[in-house]
């Protein structure tokens, strides 16, 4: 009569005690009586011609094991012909489009905000297309050579196809962390050299020219036009808080205590409280809200439309104020180095825009520190004195 027991690996007793048996490694090891593991699993017991024998069956899986138990028994010995040991089967590679949906629900998992959740699928989007003029199926079929070939194939300005890479390198770090393929072909991929786009504040007379059109906007208010004073009021919260376009769309009586705006960047969750002129405070407070709560754009709206519509009413305003179509990042620009030349501290500036590093409000607006010029200039006047 022969007994099946599984004989355990020091990986498997490891792994079993961080669970919190109680139990020592040497215990763990011989605790016959645990099946749900993948270790081999041997016999032991005495046989009507062999006696008494301890042998490795060559099996994982329990079912199998016992149909040999059962050989063995019945012949009395161990010299029937043995099974070949067998392995798990090994996993049929995943598609490419298996991998993304994947990707795109883990990325979900980790609760981004949507418009970064658009982005990722803009990527996947263009890899897929990719790899179905290209005839690749399954996801170990993506190597280096498509890598490569991959980038060469988008088109765009150097800095969208920067981020590109950036997604192409956290989609296939996050492919070989399932372990579907061994090496990330994205990781040695150089990225595009990029030039930041200087800034570009909006002068005064420009200013005073896109509020001076206003008054010849369309008066008919609806989701795609807005109002006069609802149109005067986002300019000039624009200007004067230096929020993101996006940001200003969903602006809400929750934001406004006082005469000053809670800046809530999302990009880096830090709340900030911003003093706004009075002229400004009293034009909000006196505007129609939607839904009880929301200045520019109903609350029903999705934020890209919102924001869509209130791009759409910035251009046509430019072509009536006869300027260049302004760029709602300019507002910010205006913002930023109008409080750099009057001397408001670099990093004051920074907690403003909502940037996480202050090298990056350096990087744009550098140029404009009062106090960095004004260091130049006293340097500049000691040489020709000295000279």
């Amino acid at each position: 009569m022969l007994t099946l027991y599984k004989r355990h690996s020091a990986e498997c007793a490891e792994a079993r005690r961080k669970e919190g048996t109680g139990k020592t490694l040497s215990q763990l090891r011989a605790d016959r009586g645990y099946r749900r593991c993948s270790c081999p699993i041997h016999a032991e017991g005495t046989l009507r011609i062999d006696g008494f024998i301890r042998k490795a069956t060559g099996e994982l899986k329990w079912p199998k094991a016992e149909e040999l138990k059962k050989k063995w028994e019945d012949a009395g010995t161990l010299e029937v012909a043995l099974p070949a040991p067998t392995s798990p089967d090994p996993q049929e590679a995943p598609t490419v489009k298996h991998v993304v949906e994947q990707f795109m629900n883990d990325r979900k998992a980790c609760g981004l905000r949507p418009a970064t959740l658009k982005k990722y699928r803009q990527f996947a989007d263009l890899l897929q297309e990719f790899c179905n003029d290209s005839g690749v199926v399954y996801i170990t079929q993506f190597g280096i050579d498509q890598a490569r070939t991959f980038r060469e194939s988008w088109a765009g300005s150097p800095v969208t196809n920067l981020k590109r890479l950036e997604r192409m390198k956290a989609f296939f770090s996050w492919v070989t962390a399932q372990r579907w393929i061994e090496i990330n072909p994205a990781e040695r991929l150089r990225a595009p050299l990029t030039d930041d786009a200087p800034a570009d504040p909006i002068s005064q007379e420009d200013l005073a020219d896109l509020i001076g059109a206003i008054e010849r906007m369309p008066t008919r208010e609806s989701e795609k036009s807005m109002s006069h004073d609802r149109l005067l009021a986002m300019i000039l919260l624009l200007r004067n808080t230096g929020l993101r376009i996006s940001d200003v769309v969903r602006f809400s009586t929750e934001r406004l205590k006082g005469n000053s705006a809670l800046l809530h960047m999302a990009k880096t969750g830090n709340p900030v409280w911003l003093p706004l002129p009075e002229f400004l405070v009293a034009k909000l407070k006196a505007l129609p809200l939607y839904e009880g709560k929301y200045y520019f754009a109903s609350g029903s709206c999705k934020r890209d439309t919102a924001t869509g519509n209130a791009r759409r009413s910035l251009r046509k305003l430019s072509m009536l104020a006869r300027i260049r179509m302004p760029n709602p990042h300019r507002f910010r620009d205006t913002l930023a180095i109008d409080l750099l030349q009057q001397g408001v501290p670099i990093e004051d500036v920074q907690q403003i825009l909502g940037h996480e590093d202050v090298n990056t409000t350096l990087r744009h607006y550098g140029n404009w520190v009062k106090e960095r010029q004004d260091r130049l200039t006293r340097s500049m006047e000691k040489i020709w004195e000295t000279a």
